[in-house]
């Protein structure tokens, strides 16, 4: 190879590198944002339940109305229905009250709202009013560090896999 051939090389490679940089950026800046947003719904979706719990209608459709005006706002005014504005609420109240430690990962940037749904999903054949010990709190731990860099995708596994496990240990002892 001449030299002039290895100089665009060189540079393209710097360009591709400086590429893969600036989308990783990105991405950092896209989940702090997303979480953000989150934070902003749960907030609204707090109102709302305060609000419901000050009714004295003993109706639940009445007692449902400002939490369905809050979905109505959001809904109206980021483009979508009023029912998917009430599961964006639902999950960001969720994932800000009971993952606190996805939350600041989100928000720090080092995970994707794909992850947080992620969690979410698994989590939520595990959580109850009322966590027991050895349950939640052991799968929200599992989560961290170990799993950062994995993708949503692998995520969906991983319940399984740890199912396999503590099933295999059992069996063993």
């Amino acid at each position: 190879m001449s030299e002039n051939e290895a100089e665009p090389q060189e540079s393209e490679a710097q360009v591709l590198s400086e590429s893969v940089s600036t989308l990783t950026s990105f991405d950092e800046q896209i989940g702090q944002m997303e979480a953000a947003r989150a934070a902003v719904l749960a907030n609204m979706g707090r109102i709302a339940l305060a609000q419901m719990r000050r009714m004295t209608s003993r109706d639940s459709r009445d007692r449902e109305i400002p939490m369905r005006a809050v979905a109505a706002e959001v809904g109206a005014a980021l483009r979508m229905s009023d029912r998917t504005a009430q599961t964006r609420i639902d999950d960001a109240i969720e994932v800000t009250e009971s993952y606190p430690e996805t939350f600041a990962s989100w928000s720090a940037g080092r995970i994707s709202e794909r992850h947080v749904q992620e969690i979410l999903r698994a989590g939520v054949n595990l959580t109850d009013a009322a966590p027991r010990p050895g349950t939640t709190g052991t799968w929200r731990r599992s989560l961290r560090p170990r799993h950062r860099g994995d993708s949503a995708g692998s995520l969906q596994l991983l319940p399984r896999r740890r199912s396999h496990e503590r099933l295999r240990n059992a069996s063993t002892t």
